[in-house]
């Protein structure tokens, strides 16, 4: 019974991410929720987490979930629809009450770590195997953990780069460094290109937050790193790029020069996006679709700002001109996740929404002792830190999928977790200063372990011995 909660999260996250092939297998989707549901459930009940005070946020999801059946009644959609609206949300939560209510060992969290991270690089293999060996760029399939939609190919590629742009931060370590940028992979195999927006920022927005964290002494000696790779980096990237749908018709194959490419992708993009918002007065991308939001909730009754249209508005929206829209507001396509909330389930839920993950951060904020942590732990801090800020990219400019799906804010609320919970800082604050393997012990992973000693690696410190979370290599 004590391994139960370990044993329940492992296979949490390897259902999760595995998702898509047995979707492919035939097996329904309704079980695989239904099955990702009790998992941390499960883990509540044996730990007794129900009969205690909930993880923070509780309120924030309880009014969250109130408000979407509400507004379903509202719209004549029935309670049922505002439980199922709200299913990723409640069960990203239950992750992270699970997590805070278990009492997981050193060696239970390094082995859950390295299952999180072999799961994450399972999804570059998957997607090399479909583009590479089987010839296939489908956007609806996403490496092993999604057959069906797409969007979350930019958004999990996002989150998954930043954290491996936190560990190299703070190791040290070009092959960090290297398979951060192998999650591009994931993206082109299924056809999306958001990436090349979101991860430059990314990239600026960690050394920035090192900085603080660290100091701009040791931001610039790891920048001169990032900069060199990322200038190796942009040949192949760009290449990728030239080889998509939208690359070749603006031409880029047939552009001279990295900057001539690029240049011509951008104005590509720029005079696409002006033609289709001139052909009519339907929207077709999110910038528009935002702004009719906004205009719509307030020309209308308040009711539509308190309860909006009701969730089954989105299945209106086909994404094509000829194939079908929700005609009322005039949207084609573009609903990202603060207007896909608005416009279903009201503004308040989507303020709910908002409020839950800023609060968690700034609960973590005010409660944080960077200084008493490890390299490691100050890795998952700036994880953290910087998936705060995917979120807010996707939920405002791009997709719902930080949520939808579960299989990014899961990731993000048990690292965050790790950080709230005092006894699990403790562990952090135990890691060895001098270790060099950032994602625990053996595995696929052994060869991270060789020590590389630089001016920012950690050498000495209080706790020296071998007992520490993450034990030094041998």
């Amino acid at each position: 019974m004590k391994r139960l909660p370990f044993y329940a999260l492992v296979g949490f996250f390897i259902l999760l991410y595995t998702h898509g092939l047995w979707s492919r297998l035939g097996v329904p989707k309704f079980a695989l929720e239904a099955a990702l549901l009790a998992l941390p459930v499960a883990i509540l009940v044996a730990q007794g987490g129900f009969l205690r005070k909930p993880a923070p946020g509780f309120l924030f999801i309880w009014f969250y979930v109130g408000w979407s059946m509400a507004a379903c009644i509202h719209n004549d959609e029935g309670i049922l629809r505002g439980l199922l609206y709200s299913r990723y949300l409640v069960t990203s939560y239950l992750v992270f009450w699970a997590v805070w209510s278990s009492r997981f060992t050193h060696r239970q969290l390094r082995r859950i770590d390295t299952v999180i991270f072999a799961l994450f690089f399972a999804q570059v293999a998957a997607a090399l195997f479909y583009w590479l060996v089987l010839g296939q760029r489908r956007e609806w399939v996403v490496g092993t953990m999604m057959y069906g939609g797409g969007g979350v190919a930019t958004v999990f590629p996002i989150f998954a780069f930043s954290c491996l742009l936190a560990f190299f931060l703070y190791y040290n370590r070009l092959v960090l460094l290297a398979a951060a940028f192998s999650f591009f992979a994931v993206s082109h195999a299924s056809g999306k290109l958001g990436v090349y927006y979101f991860i430059p920022l990314m990239l600026v927005a960690g050394v920035v937050l090192y900085a603080i964290a660290e100091g701009v002494p040791s931001a610039v000696r790891r920048s001169r790193v990032m900069v060199l790779a990322s200038i190796c980096a942009l040949p192949l990237l760009v290449s990728l790029l030239s080889h998509t749908q939208r690359g070749e018709t603006a031409g880029m194959q047939h552009e001279v020069g990295l900057y001539h490419k690029i240049a011509a992708f951008l104005n590509y993009s720029v005079r696409e996006q002006t033609a289709l918002e001139s052909r009519s007065w339907y929207t077709t991308s999110r910038l528009s679709t935002s702004k009719r939001v906004i205009d719509e909730t307030f020309q209308r009754d308040p009711s539509v700002f308190l309860f909006g249209q009701g969730p089954s508005v989105l299945q209106d929206m086909s994404g094509q001109a000829d194939q079908g829209a929700y005609d009322k507001y005039g949207i084609i396509y573009g609903t990202v996740g603060w207007s896909g909330d608005a416009l279903s389930v009201g503004w308040p839920a989507m303020f709910a929404h908002v409020g839950f993950y800023s609060y968690l951060l700034y609960h973590l904020l005010r409660n944080s002792r960077r200084q008493a942590l490890g390299p490691y732990g100050k890795a998952v801090l700036l994880t953290v830190d910087l998936g705060f800020l995917v979120f807010l990219l996707s939920y405002f400019l791009y997709a719902p999928s930080f949520t939808v799906g579960t299989w990014v804010s899961s990731v993000y609320l048990y690292f965050l977790a790790l950080m709230l919970i005092p006894r699990y800082r403790e562990m952090m604050a135990a890691d060895q200063p001098d270790a060099q393997r950032p994602f625990g012990a053996g595995g696929a992973y052994e060869s991270l372990c060789r020590p590389r000693h630089s001016r920012l690696a950690p050498s000495g410190g209080a706790h020296g011995g071998s007992e520490g979370m993450f034990p030094e290599c041998t």
